[in-house]
């Protein structure tokens, strides 16, 4: 990006995560849970805020910190790209599981798009 040239529209801004390990676990514990192949997603819909997410990877998916923020970085992408597509004020924690570390970023966006048409928060 060149000075001057301003940014997209589909950016992950900080508003759009979910810094704290509070927030964090509440979600865990008290929202909707969904399962895929590769990943659980916690959500939960608050009204009057914008959609937010938080990505986790435990050590238990991979040792190397390497391959755990490779998947990070990929869920972030596909969070990015459908962000505007969920229910406004959408609260999110995509957690990764073992098979998430041989998915491709093609099928790891597949299973999650899956899990979130499935519970009617996006039309696909």
């Amino acid at each position: 990006m060149e000075k001057g040239e301003s940014r997209t529209r589909d950016e992950f801004p900080r508003g759009a995560r979910i810094p704290k390990r509070r927030e964090i676990t509440g979600l865990q514990q008290r929202g909707k849970k969904i399962f895929s192949k590769g990943f659980l997603v916690c959500y939960r819909i608050e009204p009057g805020s914008e959609s937010r997410m938080a990505v986790t990877v435990s050590k238990k998916v991979h040792k190397r910190a390497v391959v755990r923020n490779r998947i990070k970085r990929r869920v972030r992408e596909i969070f990015r790209r459908l962000r505007r597509e969920l229910p406004p004020g959408t609260a999110m924690v995509i957690i990764a599981r073992g098979s998430a570390v041989e998915c491709s970023f093609a099928e790891c966006e597949a299973q999650i798009l899956r899990s979130l048409a499935s519970h009617g928060l996006i039309k696909r």
